[in-house]
């Protein structure tokens, strides 16, 4: 949004500019120009307006039927090898030619009024020509131009004003269209609706549970979590295995409240999640997922990002706890600037890791989020997160994060299950049941 604000700015600026230098050039050289130029703005401006607020309404709807066709060929795509599986190239041919089509007619409704609008900014660009031109023979009889003031307003409208007119209707026609819908995009209410401002502030610590928690991501889709029943006691480490697509991700996003169930429900110190203010419970329950977020800035702004007002020496902490003093030093220190895609994924992962480390949350889950470090990394980094209190649950990555935890859950088709777990040599202290 701000790059495409950025680029607006400063195009209608320049553009702008052209066009006011060449009707003031014009006006300088020709006054009587000025009397058919105002009018001239004026009409062209209402028409333009009302062609280019229909023209926008036709583009949005254009783009979202983008929008739409690309999803199903991602979808598509990914699952390529299902579909040639299952016998369904028909099916899915049959989807992407639907949208497709309803692309093009969409595409098609915008072009109409597209090239009425063109039209009119180029009647609007040349009509001061064409007024110049029949007025010409009289204002040169008349003495009240010159030739030579005549060519030098020709010069103007051909070559400064015409081509400035036309910058600026496209710039505001196509930039702040595409403005517009971003706008719209990041304007959005999320799926789950937030708590209300007026909720309880959730205590630092407590337990995590699932009360007969269902979650389902479509209404005729089987349950990945059915009738769940879960207790994370405080302080606990508990691990999460089970193969690949069985709903571990989905599980980490219901205990955080990223995803609601429809029945059921999920409990921080006794209260559903619903109950507490929204931004006070983010502090206090985090989630690092596998693709970890790290954005242009320095490497201080990137690691306190959850903890504003944190001072070199917390910083500092975090750093070594999780490992990153190798990444810090590279970039000159907590100053240095970080450019994100010269960042390995692991690199990436452990500036996470480091953020939610520095942060007040204590309940932290991990989805996968040590996946791209070695297995000494990544049990480094589990011990880090113990060590600092609260509770941890790893959805794991590899099966030797078990061997660390109070407890492990493996989750299968037929539903979550709870067994033990004893700790490896250095690991954590022995196991602490909790409640179920």
């Amino acid at each position: 949004a701000r790059q495409i604000v950025s680029n607006l700015v400063m195009s209608v600026t320049s553009a702008g500019l052209m066009v006011l230098a060449a009707a003031i050039g014009l006006v300088a050289l020709a006054p009587v120009a000025l009397v058919a130029l105002v009018p001239l703005a004026l009409a062209t401006g209402v028409a333009l307006v009302a062609l280019t607020r229909a023209w926008r309404r036709r583009y949005r709807a254009a783009l979202a039927r983008e929008e739409a066709l690309a999803d199903e060929v991602d979808a598509v795509l990914r699952g390529v090898r299902d579909v040639a599986a299952c016998g369904a190239a028909g099916r899915a041919a049959a989807d992407l030619d639907r949208l497709l089509g309803a692309h093009a007619a969409a595409v098609g409704r915008a072009a109409d009024l597209g090239g009425a609008r063109i039209a009119v900014i180029g009647a609007a660009a040349r009509l001061p020509l064409l007024f110049l031109l029949l007025l010409a023979p009289g204002l040169l009889d008349g003495g009240a131009l010159t030739p030579g003031e005549l060519v030098g307003a020709v010069v103007y409208v051909v070559s400064g004003l015409e081509p400035a007119w036309r910058a600026a209707a496209e710039i505001l026609g196509n930039q702040g269209v595409e403005l517009g819908a971003l706008l719209a995009r990041l304007g959005r209410r999320p799926a789950v609706p937030e708590p209300p401002a007026s909720g309880v502030r959730p205590p630092e610590r407590g337990a995590l549970a699932l009360r007969s928690a269902t979650f389902r991501y479509g209404e005729h889709s089987d349950p990945v979590l059915d009738r769940a029943d879960l207790v994370i006691a405080d302080g606990e480490w508990v691990v999460v295995l089970g193969p690949s697509g069985i709903g571990k991700s989905t599980l980490a996003s219901v205990l955080t409240g990223l995803e609601r169930p429809e029945s059921g429900s999920v409990e921080f110190a006794g209260l559903d999640l619903s109950r507490y203010r929204a931004a006070e419970l983010r502090r206090r329950l985090a989630l690092i997922p596998q693709e970890a977020y790290v954005f242009s800035g320095t490497v201080r702004a990137n690691l306190a990002l959850l903890a504003p007002d944190a001072d070199d020496a917390a910083i500092g902490a975090a750093v070594r706890a999780v490992g990153l003093e190798e990444l810090v030093a590279r970039h000159g220190g907590l100053d240095g600037q970080v450019v994100p895609r010269a960042l390995s994924a692991g690199e990436r992962q452990l500036v996470a890791l480091g953020r939610v480390h520095l942060s007040p949350a204590r309940v932290v889950v991990l989805d996968e989020a040590t996946c791209h470090l070695d297995p000494a990394a990544e049990a480094r980094a589990e011990h880090a997160f113990h060590r600092r209190g609260g509770t941890l649950v790893v959805i794991a990555h590899r099966a030797t994060s078990a061997a660390r935890a109070h407890r492990v859950l493996v989750l299968d088709e037929t539903g979550l299950h709870d067994r033990a777990a004893a700790p490896a040599p250095g690991g954590a202290p022995a196991p602490r049941r909790a409640g179920r």
